[in-house]
């Protein structure tokens, strides 16, 4: 211990400062616990990196120390690899969630047994992190979990088979474009968008008139605006048509008025528009000119409002044809 003749070392003082932090981790009052967990995240050092770890256990600062771990980056990995075979289910789901965003791919072999592994507690946690991670060797494992009972789960997996982005998974999820759950129809129409083969097109183009809607999604938005997003973002020509039929379904004159914010048929028409926009279909052209004489300015919480985005999508149409 320093005297006070000696200088303290900057060693010694962090040593003191990561004491009086431990301690402060088991203070009855939460915003010490939680300042605490705030602190040791600006000190990248070993011991903190394990108070860090420890207070996952805490459900009321759990969270915080999740943050502050993504905040150490990859000096967290092994750490956090070396405290998730005897953590609880609660913490384990933290460690994976963690490691999911760090894309440590060191815990990928361990993440595909719990997927494979029937009555894993931590199954979805493990599903989503593969996905952020990316590594395809995940692919077969996530591929079978299409299948599963569990629609939560069918979904998930097909959000996660679309991060990875690996067209091996194209043929599986257009068979969940026929799942009976709304949300798994929705999340594989996504994942194919973000995946851009046009193999999957034919089975989007089926989903164009499927007006389901996911009770869970607090916007109410149905499955056909999802298919027709993806359809725009893989801008294979073969969507035109199906797309103009939807366009040609609006009233431009009697929906100037009547769209509202809430209204399915206002994200219809505007992610159609979109489409068009990016699918450069001239021929969309003079019902999209109509939109901007027709449909006043009105805010809308996904695209901005109906004529902003046929504007947009007119000026790519044209950019497009120029370039040509």
């Amino acid at each position: 211990m320093a005297t006070q003749d000696e200088p303290t070392s900057m060693d010694d003082t962090t040593g003191m400062l990561l004491q009086r932090l431990q301690a402060a981790l088991n203070d009855p009052s939460f915003n010490v616990r939680r300042q605490a967990v705030f602190a040791l995240g600006e000190l990248p050092t070993d011991t903190a990196i394990g108070l860090l770890i420890t207070s996952l256990n805490d459900e009321s600062i759990g969270r915080d120390a999740v943050f502050e771990l993504l905040e150490m980056g990859q000096a967290a990995i092994q750490p956090l690899l070396t405290a998730l075979a005897p953590a609880t289910v609660a913490v384990r789901k933290l460690i994976i969630e963690t490691l999911g965003f760090l894309k440590a791919v060191e815990i990928v072999p361990y993440l595909i047994v719990e997927v494979q592994t029937p009555a894993s507690a931590v199954k979805e946690e493990a599903i989503v992190a593969l996905g952020k991670i990316g590594d395809p060797q995940a692919l077969s494992s996530l591929v079978t979990v299409l299948t599963d009972q569990d629609d939560a789960l069918r979904a998930v997996a097909a959000i996660a088979l679309g991060e990875i982005g690996n067209t091996e998974a194209v043929p599986a999820l257009c068979v969940c474009l026929r799942d009976p759950w709304p949300a798994v129809r929705i999340a594989a129409a996504n994942a194919l968008g973000e995946i851009g083969d046009a193999e999957a097109v034919p089975d989007l183009l089926q989903l164009v008139g499927d007006t389901a809607i996911d009770p869970e999604d607090e916007h109410m938005i149905p499955v056909n605006v999802w298919a027709i997003g993806a359809l725009g973002t893989i801008g294979d020509q073969r969507a035109v048509g199906s797309l103009l039929e939807v366009m040609a379904q609006f009233n431009v004159e009697a929906q100037a008025t009547n769209l509202a914010d809430d209204d399915p048929e206002d994200e219809l028409l505007c992610f159609t528009i979109e489409a068009l926009g990016k699918l450069g279909a001239v021929q969309a052209i003079p019902y999209l000119t109509r939109i901007v004489e027709e449909v006043p300015d009105r805010e809308s919480y996904i695209l901005g409002t109906a004529a902003e985005v046929a504007e947009e999508a007119i000026s790519r149409i044209q950019k497009r044809q120029s370039q040509k």
